[in-house]
């Protein structure tokens, strides 16, 4: 049993969060009127949607979709600094989820490969904090831990856990970077 609101909703901010991106040129010219982002955001959006309309898991395509997701951090992190992009964190995470999957049998475990793709791309951000603010730091390691910790109830199969350390993980990550596309209040 699981609470299709509290697993869906955090898929939902994220189209929400791409799409707030894809249309506020302040602070973000990587998601303004591109249409990976247009495309991913509604993505996100619709999949949750009929993940809890239709009750059907596609947890291997949002696995794809957090794939894109990541590409995107990894380009807005190198266009803000000299780094190149680390494609030997897509590597990672796709051998890491396709081991975790197929050792299990279980399609459910992609939500491992998700969570663990949020917590490479919120580390990340934190390692560059300074183009979102230093003062978030914690905030995005507070976020990584969630998502790490939501592998553990996913390999656990603690379903309700991990859907809340998901929940969780996504609303630090989504508070942040609205922060920073809306400013400071």
């Amino acid at each position: 049993m699981k609470c299709v609101l509290v697993s869906e909703l955090p898929d939902m901010l994220l189209g929400i969060l791409i799409l707030i991106n894809f249309f506020a040129k302040r602070n973000n010219p990587i998601l303004y009127r591109k249409p990976y982002a247009l495309t991913l955001g509604l993505f996100f959006l619709t999949a949750s949607v009929l993940e809890a309309v239709l009750d059907i898991a596609l947890d291997p395509l949002e696995f794809l979709g957090f794939l894109g997701i990541m590409l995107l951090v990894e380009k807005f992190i190198s266009a803000n600094t000299d780094e190149r992009i680390h494609y030997g964190h897509f590597v990672l995470t796709v051998v890491l989820t396709l081991l975790t999957v197929f050792a299990s049998r279980d399609p459910k475990c992609f939500r491992a490969g998700i969570l663990l793709a949020l917590a490479i791309i919120t580390l990340n951000l934190r390692k560059n904090a300074f183009l979102l603010g230093e003062d978030n730091k914690d905030t995005l390691l507070l976020s990584s831990v969630f998502a790490l910790l939501g592998i553990g109830a996913v390999l656990g199969r603690f379903e309700i856990l991990s859907a809340f350390l998901y929940l969780g993980a996504v609303l630090l990550l989504f508070l942040t970077i609205a922060e920073r596309v809306w400013g400071r209040c």
